[in-house]
């Protein structure tokens, strides 16, 4: 039956990977415009900061009529009316200063080139580590490749993908004693800091303080060097973050309904994008993630599937997250697919509805895409899913979780 499950699982998600591809080809081909199209990918932020930063504006990157011209002039003779805003610390301006230098249309397709890299890279290395049989490391490639919130992240030109690599390298030196290394690996989500605060919080709960201190020193590093390049710019990027929501449609924003967290599930679910009710019970919910994530963190044992755990609820708490985002959950359903699926050959249903839930999220998001798209139900499928995930996950981690009710039952040491 498992067997079979996985040749389900690889014929299934191959075919789906290769018809998306076929049809992205197709319609790249099919543009009488390419230009146009790609001036409707998220990467156009990331690209006025890195212009900024080839400019030598860096300096007043967080003024809204600098980012303004910046756009216009990347885009020349197209226009956009609204626009895209480089929200990211300034220190990824000067990493992607490279990029800024470019046209906008080579620095998209070798951005693009970069997170096909950092994809394949991720995939391999998951199913190397964590795979047990070739079936098991073709079963777990397709599905990271397929995975709908990595490839909406290459074809946005979005920056996550470097945070999952950095996440899936955290885990894999967890799983295998280097947890100083660890630290360092979580440094390369600085890219995204919202994303990997939780996880980082999941180290300092269990005592890992040279991994702690080496995300410390990378951290600090960059920020040094960024302040000598670009100045204090600390207090006009808070301030930047706080004003430019107010600016409403004279920026190509999203609203809380097309988010894959607990706000955009809830926002969803009271058909409100304004919700004060909303707010206050997914803001409830977020705080509840962080205090169970540290809850599980408190022990080392088996902490790299506890830290993949804290990466999962992270994702349901972070206040700004969209589908692309969701790509840095990727890594820890690999592990937590490894975690319950070895030891001896005992089932239990929770165990087996955990395995069945992780081979499903291609699927699940890809739900969550069409849903997005049509609004017909008042569901984000994706966050539900990630929090049933994670009870299922936190429930079979705890020792006391046996098949008889007695602790150290055979539940125990499937789980030890």
């Amino acid at each position: 039956m498992r067997r079979r499950g996985l040749g389900i699982t690889i014929a299934a998600y191959s075919a789906f990977l290769v018809t998306l591809i076929a049809l992205w080809i197709r319609h790249l081909f099919g543009l009488p415009d390419l230009m146009a199209e790609i001036s409707r990918r998220d990467f156009l932020g990331p690209f006025i900061g890195a212009s900024a930063a080839c400019a030598g504006q860096v300096k007043h990157l967080y003024d809204v009529a600098v980012q303004r011209a910046l756009m216009d002039a990347a885009l020349a003779p197209l226009s956009r009316s609204a626009l895209v805003p480089f929200v990211f610390p300034a220190y990824v301006a000067l990493l992607l200063r490279p990029l800024g230098c470019l046209s906008y249309a080579t620095a998209y397709f070798a951005w693009m080139a970069v997170n096909i890299l950092l994809a394949l890279w991720m995939a391999v290395r998951l199913a190397s580590h964590f795979a047990s049989s070739r079936q098991e490391w073709a079963a777990t490639l397709i599905t990271v490749l397929a995975s709908p919130p990595l490839l909406l992240t290459i074809w946005q030109g979005q920056l996550s993908l470097p945070v999952a690599a950095g996440l899936t390298e955290a885990i894999i030196a967890l799983h295998t004693g280097r947890t100083a290394r660890a630290g360092l690996w979580l440094a390369l989500g600085l890219v995204k800091p919202q994303l990997i605060a939780l996880p980082f919080l999941a180290l300092v709960a269990a005592g890992y303080w040279k991994a702690c201190t080496r995300f410390l020193l990378a951290a600090s590093a960059l920020m040094v060097s960024s302040w000598v390049l670009a100045g204090a710019w600390l207090a006009p990027y808070l301030r930047f973050l706080k004003e430019y929501p107010q600016l409403g449609r004279a920026l190509a924003l999203s609203y809380p309904t097309v988010m894959q967290n607990w706000l955009g599930a809830l926002v969803t679910l009271f058909r409100a994008h304004q919700s004060p009710l909303a707010q206050r019970i997914a803001a409830a919910l977020a705080v509840v993630s962080v205090l169970a994530a540290l809850w599980l963190c408190r022990s080392r044992d088996a902490f790299w599937a506890r830290f993949a755990v804290a990466i999962v609820l992270g994702v349901l708490a972070c206040p700004h997250l969209y589908m692309h985002d969701v790509v840095c959950a990727l890594p820890a359903g690999v592990a937590l697919w490894s975690k319950f699926r070895s030891g001896p050959p005992l089932r239990t249903r929770a165990i087996h509805y955990v395995g069945v839930l992780l081979a499903l999220e291609p699927a699940v998001a890809f739900a969550g895409i069409l849903q997005l798209g049509n609004g017909f139900l008042p569901i984000q499928w994706l966050p539900w899913y990630l929090a049933l995930v994670s009870v299922l996950a936190i429930r079979l981690l705890q020792p006391e979780a046996t098949l008889d009710g007695t602790p150290g039952g055979p539940a125990s040491r499937l789980i030890a």
